[in-house]
């Protein structure tokens, strides 16, 4: 592969890839995800930069997710074929690529930022951070459930099970001998 065409595919997966890390429109636990990488590449740029107007903003971020997703899904009210669509995800993203290259885009200003802080090299902690917090959280729910409220009335009993349907005589096809 060329080094032009290895820039290009790179420039093509480095958008895509961010704006899933940085989506926040998914309403599931990656949302949460999603804005704890929003933070953390925001300080990162800031540090690395020094500079308060620098290019990784809530906005930038929002609009480098939007980019990624519409060059990957058909949005529902869009009436073209998935070959028409799939053309047009191809036009902007050589558009996205002659872009970058210029750098004359703010997705293409952000990602640069992005690729240049150690933001990039961090290995993410979340599962440690999220199951110490749920530990923490389970032992302060159980001291707050011991101290402060009493204990939970009895169930009631099971109420019997409805009786069962008549039973259905056999299915006979007739004598076949």
């Amino acid at each position: 592969v060329k080094s032009a065409q290895a820039a290009a595919v790179r420039a093509v997966l480095e958008l895509l890839y961010f704006s899933q890390v940085f989506d926040t429109t998914d309403k599931s636990t990656a949302h949460h995800t999603a804005a704890m990488e929003r933070t953390a590449v925001i300080a990162h740029a800031h540090a690395k930069l020094g500079n308060p107007s620098a290019k990784v903003t809530e906005a930038s971020l929002s609009a480098l997710a939007e980019a990624g997703k519409r060059m990957t899904s058909r949005p529902a009210e869009v009436t073209l074929s998935h070959r028409d669509y799939l053309s047009r995800c191809h036009s902007d993203a050589m558009a996205f690529v002659e872009k970058y290259q210029a750098k004359a885009d703010s997705i293409a200003h952000c990602l640069g930022e992005i690729m240049i802080t150690d933001y990039i090299r961090v290995v993410p902690m979340i599962t440690q951070v999220n199951a110490r917090a749920a530990e923490e959280r389970a032992r302060a729910a159980k001291e707050e459930h011991h101290h402060v409220f009493s204990a939970p009335p009895a169930a009631p009993p099971p109420k019997p099970p409805p009786p069962a349907p008549p039973a259905l005589p056999p299915i006979t096809f007739g004598d076949f001998d």
